[in-house]
């Protein structure tokens, strides 16, 4: 089997050329904010977005979830806590600086095979939440009782990890023309995407580079060339190409500000390799297998889902 990726060859200019990733535009001055719009996003009720990920050789999950109520973010105050349980361990999703309503966390699933469900649900636990403050656990405070959306849960099971096999970790090409076939194992899901980040230095001194992320075919092999990943020119176009909830980040984990990204909350730009000479590229390639699991009966909207990945690393040298 073979898949190209498609990229626009209209003109269209970076407004910020010297990027490391192109997820930090989120970050840097003169660069745009574009919010988009998510999808599974209910405009009454409460909504959830959760999705766990467990890398093919480890033991460790990423768990990441958000929670909207009547389609706007609905961060966890006061005693309210998004709790991730596996048969192995309890944990308390944490969250970042970015964005009010996005929470992650690291669970232990020693044997996936044998205990696949990870169950995330929304528990009011005022003691608990004050664990990490800085007051006494115990000091008495005035609690305002549990939140809309606390009660509500979502179940993941997650699939046979899609291991790959070759080619090799490491492995360097001169010629955007050079081919390599990626082979990997384990049975079907619901869905494989093959998530791909670059990152590139250029003859005239500039850093940049871009996540892509295609649903394929999980037939165990797909033939694939520098050139796929990275075209001699044309226009790289980034946005809604990460739409599958948190995939990017729990498989690039590049930066916290690729979170913003991956969740839909800023739009990415587009990269024009008409502009640049390319130096040296590092490349990523991650296979994410899904599967999709099951939202709590009074959940209004959202997406549920386990996934296994595993990745390597190319070079790309000119």
């Amino acid at each position: 089997m073979r898949v190209r990726f498609s990229y626009s060859r209209r003109p269209v200019y970076l407004r910020c050329l010297s990027l490391v990733f192109l997820a930090l535009l989120t970050g840097l001055s003169g660069c745009s904010e574009e919010p988009t719009e998510l999808t599974h996003i209910a405009p009454d009720g409460i909504s959830l977005l959760v999705e766990a990920d467990l890398p093919y050789g480890t033991d460790s999950a990423s768990v990441a979830a958000a929670v909207y109520d009547d389609g706007e973010p609905t961060p966890m105050t006061g005693g309210d806590l998004l709790r991730a349980q596996s048969d192995s361990e309890t944990v308390f999703l944490s969250n970042d600086e970015l964005s009010d309503n996005f929470y992650a966390a690291a669970l232990n699933v020693p044997n996936p095979d044998a205990e696949g469900s990870i169950l995330v649900d929304i528990i009011h636990d005022a003691q608990a939440s004050r664990s990490d403050r800085w007051y006494p656990t115990d000091k008495a405070l005035v609690d305002p009782g549990p939140g809309s959306a606390v009660g509500y849960s979502a179940l993941l099971t997650l699939p046979e990890a899609p291991q790959i096999i070759t080619p090799q970790s490491g492995l360097s090409y001169s010629q955007r023309s050079d081919e390599f076939t990626l082979e990997w194992l384990g049975a079907p899901a619901d869905s494989l995407t093959l998530v791909s980040r670059v990152s590139c230095a250029s003859t005239e001194g500039d850093s940049l580079g871009w996540v892509r992320s295609q649903d394929i075919d999980d037939d165990q092999s797909l033939t694939l060339s520098i050139a796929d990943l990275i075209p001699q020119d044309g226009v790289i176009e980034t946005t809604g190409t990460l739409s599958n909830l948190v995939t990017g980040f729990l498989q690039v984990l590049i930066d916290v500000a690729l979170i913003s990204v991956t969740l839909g909350l800023y739009e990415p730009d587009s990269v024009d390799l008409s502009d640049f000479t390319l130096d040296s590229c590092d490349i990523g390639i991650s296979l994410v297998r899904k599967l999709n699991g099951e939202l709590d009966e009074d959940v209004s909207d959202g997406s549920a889902v386990g996934s296994r990945s595993d990745s390597l690393t190319l070079e790309y040298r000119p």
